[in-house]
């Protein structure tokens, strides 16, 4: 097991609430597949996510533009569909990475 730190993963749609908790589901498992414990998922809206504190941001295409910028995330990634596993599972990986992770 790899241990994350404590690490903040925001998840970025529209309203933050139907398809943004489909994609926390299957990040969640993607960090888990990876063997990574002790990060923590949180869903945002588009609009309040520049408020929200964070390590890093997985997101979808639709929205990779509008969280560019964020103030104290380190890493982003976006993923091509909510139930894209391939897509989520890359995403998910790369921005462990970029976050310092080694597994």
């Amino acid at each position: 097991m790899v241990d994350g730190k404590g690490l903040k993963i925001l998840i970025v749609c529209t309203f933050g609430a139907g398809s943004s908790q489909l994609l926390k589901m299957n990040i969640d498992k993607a960090i888990s597949k990876l063997g990574v414990t002790n990060v923590v998922t949180e869903v945002c809206d588009s609009g309040s996510c520049m408020g929200s504190k964070c390590d890093g941001i997985i997101t979808t295409t639709a929205h990779q533009e509008l969280v560019k910028g964020h103030p104290t995330a380190r890493a982003f990634g976006a993923v091509r569909g909510t139930f894209n596993t391939k897509s989520v599972d890359t995403e998910v990986e790369r921005v462990l990475r970029e976050l310092g992770l080694e597994f």
